[in-house]
Order: C-alpha cells, then structure tokens, then sequence
C-alpha cells in the first residue's frame, strides 16, 4: 500500500503489485523488532 495523490474519503490509499523477491523481505530489522518489544512492556 501507498499513499495515494488524493485525500477523498476512502482512497487515501492505494495497493500496487510488488514483485515476491520484495515481498519476502521483512520491512523490520531484529534489533528494531526487539526495540519495539522493550518499549511495549508495561512491568
């Protein structure tokens, strides 16, 4: 998904097509992954 040249309700975004090399690839590193997680602990 993208964001898409308009604001009208409802189509703010858009889906393209992303080839499956890119798709398999994980958008998040590990250590970004276990950052999130320390910021989500509530003990």
């Amino acid at each position: 998904m993208v964001y898409a040249p308009t604001q009208e309700h409802g189509k703010q975004v858009k889906i393209e097509d992303v080839p499956q090399e890119q798709r398999d690839i994980f958008s998040l590193t590990n250590e970004e992954v276990q950052e999130l997680a320390k910021t989500g602990r509530t003990n």
